[in-house]
């Protein structure tokens, strides 16, 4: 962990990394180097002021976007973002604000690890009628293009990171119901493999706060 402070930076001139905002150069910024080693690491600041984090590989002459985020609701002034390092990579590391906003800070690196079933190759199998607890916190974006009409408008876009469980059908109809403590949609695909999936059917979150959702299939 470091305590630093961007009070007296000057502004980065390297374009937006991550999501819309958090790669959002617009704010005097700090840069640090971390070689990776083939784990996942974390990159965890908190703030006194509306903070962003982005991470880039390459040089600093040619960098290379891996993730970028902005400060967690409701200040912005705490966040995180991971990604899978490759043994003897240098990321570099850029401390920024939004909007012009400076100030100090605490960046903390970490290893971590993403939900065992965070790809569909390693889906947790699932029993009828039982409810399981799980996290979406750590685990990496889908994002395939076959699967973003999967169902209702929303339910099958893999705008958020996901994770992914497996059921043996019985020949009945079926239903699914989740609750999150966050805006949720959910999505339902059959198929030989992963590689081969056809969607069934999605839905989103149900208003007024999108946070629980059930769907029905046969």
């Amino acid at each position: 962990t470091v305590a630093d402070s961007t009070l007296l930076a000057t502004y980065s001139d390297i374009e937006t990394c991550g999501d819309a905002v958090g790669g959002d150069q617009s704010a005097p910024s700090l840069f640090y180097s971390v070689t990776g080693d083939g784990r996942t690491i974390a990159a965890t600041i908190t703030a006194t002021y509306d903070m962003q984090v982005s991470i880039f590989s390459g040089s600093c002459d040619a960098p290379v976007c891996v993730d970028g985020t902005e400060g967690d609701d409701p200040l912005y002034r705490s966040g995180q973002v991971a990604w899978d390092s490759v043994e003897g990579e240098t990321y570099y590391v850029i401390v920024h604000g939004f909007m012009n906003q400076i100030g100090d800070y605490e960046l903390t690196l970490s290893e971590v690890t993403r939900p065992s079933n965070d790809l569909c190759e390693g889906a947790s199998e699932l029993q009828l009628n039982s409810v399981v607890n799980g996290t979406t916190v750590l685990a990496t974006f889908d994002g395939l293009a076959e699967d973003e009409a999967c169902g209702a408008a929303s339910g099958g876009d893999f705008s958020a990171p996901g994770v992914w469980y497996a059921l043996i059908g019985t020949g009945g109809t079926l239903s699914a119901s989740i609750n999150g403590e966050h805006s949720v949609q959910i999505s339902i695909f059959t198929g030989e493999s992963c590689e081969s999936r056809v969607c069934v059917d999605g839905k989103e979150g149900e208003e007024p706060d999108y946070k629980f959702a059930n769907i029905v299939w046969d």
